[in-house]
């Protein structure tokens, strides 16, 4: 009985110790499972931690390629000046980067040389800072601008460092500085110190790595800015000097198709200045008889090309958009080096000499004028004895004849009519002839002139050549007491005389049925001056014509000549000088 009972609890106990067995077995996979579960939990930390950082990371590359890409289309801007782009560059990198201070300094010129100068600042009294070349390697700016290797002084207050930074560490709370170069492969542009992050980290290496390359794109686009503005001042420059120059400065590709020209072509020739760029030079200027030319021209100006030296001188006439001129054009050969190798081009110095034409045709003129009044004074003092003489006998034939005797013979009366007006037109010539021959002499007398009276004048000396040629001429002449004029009277019969002469000249270049002119004098009260217009039909059919050659006695007069197509006219405008 007792064994039984001794074995029952041998077997209780067996029984327990299994259960405590399993039940420590169970506990410890528990704490091996909690363990396990702890160690994921402590990884899934470290992942979220690392996560955490490569998303800043990431934020940070970001905003370092936004700042790369606002600070290049904000430079790329040319409506926007230097030292805004400058600051926009400071304002970005400033609160990219958050730190506590930030100086910028970039190199310039200036009377002594090279220098840094700090163009922004977060401290305001440093702005103005400059660090000429006598200073190099004294100050830190200047260290980091040569070496072009960046800097990190973790403690800027170490005895070592303090003296190259005294201006900033007084100016406030500093400990750390990051200083870079802007560089690139050609230049060292300036210098970027960052002073202290604004959460109190130091700058890591990495990171250091991923600025100075922000700083790299950045200044290569700092570089193509400065080279833009360079470039752009070299062009201002030469635009000034071109836009100085009186004669026309013409720059074309070897086709001869105009790449530059200065604006004095619109002022010498009519043309807009924005319009002629690649058009052809020649076709341009419409050369007169540039057929009869044209092949020595060309062979002149390329062989030129093939000595690539020399220049090469013609004078022409030329016909612009709104006037002919005679010309000097003066070609020469430049070469150039191009994206597509060595490029000829050909510059066309195009000077006016229209005046100096204009003047010679004046003396030449006056030359014959003289002669002819000399002339004119012989042939006036011939015509005037016979005439004289033909006056005295026309004056008996009139007693012989008697009143009564041509009133009953109608035809012998007309024929004495007609005798008297003869004779009586060949005095007004005459004595015009001594008038006119006196003018010629001694310049005549300056003062106040009838225009109706010099316009009569004018016509008994081209009247009879106008009829010849069978031009029907109308006059319409204001009796207004007003229409007088300023000068020398020769000058304006001269001038009436030349432009009637040149109608007659224009009507021989086509068949023209209705050869009809009309010469109206009239003054204006409202603008006070005397308009002269020649109006004929046939100058509705001239597109433009040239009325170069009356501009020295237009000039003379104080007045000015206009071509009127849509009146068919010519209208000469004189300012009125009148006795009240």
């Amino acid at each position: 009985m007792e064994e039984k009972k001794q074995g029952e609890i041998e077997k209780k106990e067996k029984n327990e110790t299994n259960e405590t067995n399993e039940n420590n077995e169970k506990n410890e996979i528990k704490q091996s499972e909690t363990d396990i579960l702890l160690e994921q939990v402590e990884e899934l930390q470290n992942y979220n931690l690392a996560l955490e950082d490569y998303n800043k990371y990431l934020q940070k590359q970001s905003a370092y390629l936004n700042l790369t890409n606002n600070v290049a289309s904000y430079f790329a801007n040319p409506q926007i000046d230097f030292p805004e782009k400058i600051k926009f560059l400071f304002k970005n990198i400033y609160e990219t980067f958050e730190v506590k201070h930030l100086l910028l300094y970039l190199e310039e010129e200036s009377t002594s040389g090279t220098a840094l100068i700090l163009r922004e600042s977060t401290l305001e009294n440093l702005v103005g800072i400059k660090i000429s070349s006598s200073d190099q390697l004294k100050l830190l700016p200047s260290f980091v601008h040569q070496s072009k290797e960046a800097m990190l002084i973790e403690d800027v207050h170490a005895p070592s460092i303090y003296p190259l930074l005294p201006q900033v560490v007084a100016s406030g709370e500093v400990n750390s500085l990051l200083a870079l170069p802007l560089k690139t492969k050609s230049a060292t542009l300036g210098v970027l110190e960052l002073y202290d992050k604004k959460n109190g980290e130091k700058f890591a290496e990495k990171e250091i790595e991923i600025i100075g390359y922000l700083l790299d794109n950045i200044s290569l686009v700092l570089e193509n800015t400065l080279l833009m503005i360079a470039l752009d001042d070299s062009k201002k420059y030469i635009n000034n000097i071109l836009e100085s120059m009186s004669e026309i400065i013409v720059v074309t590709d070897i086709n001869f198709k105009i790449t530059l020209v200065n604006k004095v072509i619109t002022e010498m020739l009519g043309y807009p200045y924005d319009e002629v760029i690649g058009k052809n030079i020649f076709e341009l200027l419409k050369i007169v008889n540039f057929a009869q030319q044209q092949k020595e021209i060309f062979a002149q100006i390329f062989a030129l090309k093939e000595k690539g030296m020399g220049f090469y001188n013609f004078e022409v006439e030329v016909i612009g958009a709104s006037t002919k001129l005679a010309v000097i054009i003066s070609v020469t050969v430049a070469e150039r080096v191009g994206s597509a190798g060595r490029l000829s081009e050909f510059i066309f110095n195009i000077s006016n000499i229209q005046k100096i034409k204009n003047l010679q045709n004046q003396l030449l003129k006056s030359e014959k004028m003289a002669t002819i009044g000399m002339l004119s004074t012989g042939v006036a003092h011939e015509l005037n004895n016979p005439l004289a003489i033909m006056s005295t006998y026309f004056s008996k034939l009139k007693v012989l004849l008697g009143a009564e005797k041509l009133e009953q013979t109608p035809i012998l009366a007309e024929t004495v009519t007609k005798i008297k007006e003869v004779m009586d037109k060949m005095k007004k010539v005459v004595t015009h002839l001594r008038e006119f021959s006196s003018m010629q002499g001694d310049a005549g007398a300056l003062g106040i002139i009838q225009v109706n009276k010099v316009i009569e004048n004018a016509f008994l000396l081209i009247e009879e050549t106008m009829r010849k040629d069978g031009v029907e001429v109308n006059k319409e002449l204001s009796s207004d007491v007003r229409c007088m004029v300023f000068g020398y009277e020769h000058k304006l019969e001269e001038l009436i005389i030349d432009l009637l002469k040149w109608f007659l000249e224009m009507l021989k270049i086509g068949p023209i049925e209705t050869k009809k002119i009309k010469l109206i004098g009239r003054y204006s009260e409202v603008t006070n001056e005397v308009e002269l217009r020649l109006v004929s039909p046939f100058l509705s059919e001239k597109s433009d014509i040239n009325l170069t050659s009356f501009n020295t006695l237009i000039e003379e007069l104080k007045g000015r000549i206009e071509f009127l197509r849509t009146e068919s006219a010519v209208l000469i405008i004189l300012p009125a000088r009148f006795k009240q």
